[in-house]
Order: structure tokens, then C-alpha cells, then sequence
């Protein structure tokens, strides 16, 4: 399938999602960046959108930018877990130390999200209807329930768009080869998506 096809079906995807989404009564302000103190998981086909607006849209000195913060997080990543092949469990204890340590998300900068137009599924589908004081506490807290089954739906449509398992992988790492960064990184066992 030709790549401005499956962009097409991805930004499709998108649009649905916030459509959803915006009817949901929420608390998030733009600046509000609690909730990017944390790993973010990808659908892999999501990374095509993400690269390709990076390249279009955003300047060289912010792209710079990007490129440090995604080595920086990588750096960090492989000091704060084990030296062998990791799994869920270790990924999920790395988001504690990320959370508590407050590393922010490679594409946050001054507060803002740098690729936000192209956010992915699980940043879109991220919000919440109380109390935003509560996710400086937290930024591990969990979406309203309406916006994670979006979530789940939207991770169901995703995957469907190239018809193969999917895999879920972390935002720096599933850029790191269209980025054009070379940077050791530990395998992570991750679990295969099959559309239902």
C-alpha cells in the first residue's frame, strides 16, 4: 500500500478520535503537560504521520532539538532498566522512575508539544474531567473511561490500515531509525496487535 495512502487512513483515524473526543467534558488547557511526563506507546504505523510532519512542518533548530531530547530519553531509559532483554514489566516499572524523575516526553518543549498535529492515538485520547492538580501528583493517571475506549478503538482502526500483527512500541524508539539516530538501544519483547 502506498505511504500517502496510509497517512490518508491514519489522519482518518485521527479525525474520528477527536471528533470523539471533543464531546467529552475535560479539564486539559493547552500548557497543561503533566501527562507527558510519561511513556507513550505508539501503534507502529503512526510513526509515517509523526516523521512526516516533522519533516514538513517544524524548523531545523526544533528538529535539533527533538534529536537531543530522543537521545537524552534514550540515554536515560537504558540507565533506568535492566541490562538484558526487557519485557512489559520492565518497561512498566521504567515509567514510575520516568514519572517520579518527571522525564518529559522528546517532543515536549517549553511545555508545548512540538508535534501536536500529529500527535499520536494514545496523546489524543489522554485526558481527564477533574482536577488537573491531581496529574502534577500523576501524570501516570488514567484517561476517562469514554476516552479509553476511543483509545481502543482507534488502536483497533489503526491496526486494520496496513493488515498485518502490530506492534506497539515507544514513541523514541519507533523514530529513531526515520530520524536517522544512532544510538544503542535494549530489545523489548513486545506483544503483536491482531486487529479484531
Amino acid at each position: 500500500m502506498d505511504l500517502k495512502v496510509i497517512e490518508g487512513k491514519i489522519k482518518g483515524v485521527y479525525q474520528e478520535a477527536d471528533t470523539a473526543i471533543s464531546q467529552i467534558s475535560s479539564v486539559c488547557l493547552k500548557g497543561c503537560s503533566h501527562c507527558c511526563h510519561q511513556s507513550i506507546p505508539i501503534v507502529d504505523v503512526e510513526g509515517i504521520t509523526i516523521v512526516n510532519y516533522i519533516e514538513a512542518k517544524l524548523e531545523l533548530t526544533v528538529r535539533e532539538q527533538i534529536r537531543n531530547n530522543i537521545i537524552n530519553w534514550v540515554t536515560f531509559f537504558n540507565s533506568n532498566t535492566p541490562s538484558r532483554v526487557l519485557n512489559e514489566k520492565d518497561v512498566i516499572e521504567f515509567e514510575q522512575v520516568a514519572a517520579v524523575k518527571r522525564i518529559a516526553c522528546p517532543f515536549l518543549i517549553n511545555n508545548l508539544c512540538t508535534i501536536y498535529e500529529a500527535r499520536p492515538i494514545t496523546c489524543r485520547t489522554h485526558i481527564v474531567a477533574s482536577s488537573p492538580e491531581e496529574c502534577s501528583q500523576n501524570p501516570l493517571r488514567d484517561p476517562v473511561n469514554q476516552a479509553m475506549q476511543i483509545k481502543l478503538s482507534s488502536i483497533d482502526k489503526l491496526s486494520r490500515i496496513v493488515q498485518l500483527p502490530t506492534a506497539f512500541r515507544l514513541l523514541p524508539f519507533a523514530l529513531l531509525e526515520d530520524l536517522d539516530i544512532k544510538i544503542e538501544t535494549k530489545r523489548i519483547m513486545i506483544r503483536a496487535y491482531m486487529p479484531r
